[in-house]
């Protein structure tokens, strides 16, 4: 038997990874992050991270905040 130690921080992307998956330069991503705009981020042994489900939920609240815009 395998002893597995989970990954706890696999659903997690770096600043990185998480400004291509949005589709923008990471610098863009820190200007939001100043801003208090985008996505929620954490500090994960001091370097920001973002949950997977957090980008999306965000993603997901535009989509309703324009939708509430325009009615």
């Amino acid at each position: 038997m395998e002893n597995e130690t989970p990954n706890l921080v696999r659903d997690y992307l770096s600043k990185d990874a998480a400004a291509a998956a949005l589709g923008i330069h990471p610098f863009t991503l820190k200007r939001w992050r100043m801003r208090g705009y985008g996505p929620q981020c954490v500090k994960v042994g001091g370097r920001l991270r973002y949950r997977q489900s957090d980008i999306q939920a965000w993603l997901e609240s535009l989509g309703r905040e324009q939708q509430g815009a325009s009615q």
